[in-house]
């Protein structure tokens, strides 16, 4: 769960089926409604606000191995407003990481975690 900057509205990833990220809204006029905010190629593990109001998504595994090709690693970046896709990052080769739990971006850097593995890897964005 992620909180909007201006706490309008809170982020919820755990719709595990279907692969929404629903908004459940805080205040009014909306209060104690909730719509989808973005539709994901697969299932989020963690949400991060970014300190500009972005967010990050990590999707456990884009693919299984019963839709077919190996999983691996996916991170997308999401407009904290629109839900508009920014920014896409896989290792589809799985070189670096086969699965990913959690992204934020801080100190000009991206930080993956991944609860399976006793690893962190860094990437620098700028």
């Amino acid at each position: 769960m992620v909180r909007s900057t201006q706490r309008w509205f809170v982020l919820n990833s755990c719709d595990v089926p279907t692969q929404l990220v629903h908004r459940y809204w805080a205040k009014e006029p909306k209060y104690g409604t909730r719509n989808i905010f973005a539709k994901l190629p697969s299932y989020a593990n963690d949400i991060r606000r970014t300190e500009t109001g972005d967010l990050w998504v990590a999707l456990h595994s884009k693919k299984t191995p019963f839709l077919g090709g190996k999983p691996h690693a996916v991170a997308v970046k999401l407009c904290g407003e629109t839900s508009e896709v920014l920014e896409i990052l896989e290792d589809s080769e799985r070189k670096n990481m086969k699965f990913v739990s959690e992204v934020q971006e801080r100190y000009r850097k991206l930080w993956f975690g991944c609860v399976f593995l006793p690893s962190v890897w860094v990437l620098d964005c700028w």
